[in-house]
């Protein structure tokens, strides 16, 4: 039995645009852009490409495209982490 990863993406599910935020010494944050359900690839697409030019200066925020395929959505490792920082204190 392999562990493969499922690439295939069902353009008929929909997508949301999700905004990630990391501040100085705060863990990150995620949430959906305009608790929006994008219909399709293009608009979501296009949404996207206009939040990142808008806010390219912006070190803290980023946004990428998740697929909603009706079933919950599996926690990463890095979400996971309790709210650790990934960043190494500097001792002083």
């Amino acid at each position: 039995m392999s562990n493969k990863i499922k690439t295939e993406i069902n353009l008929d599910d929909g997508f949301f645009v999700v905004e990630q935020r990391k501040w100085y010494n705060s863990p990150k944050s995620f949430s959906i852009y305009k608790n929006k359900l994008y219909p399709d690839l293009t608009s979501a697409t296009r949404d996207l490409l206009a939040l990142e030019q808008l806010n390219d200066d912006k070190k803290e925020v980023v946004y990428f495209l998740q697929v909603a395929s009706g079933r919950p959505l599996e926690l990463t490792d890095e979400v996971k982490s309790n709210g650790k920082s990934d960043e190494e204190e500097i001792p002083f």
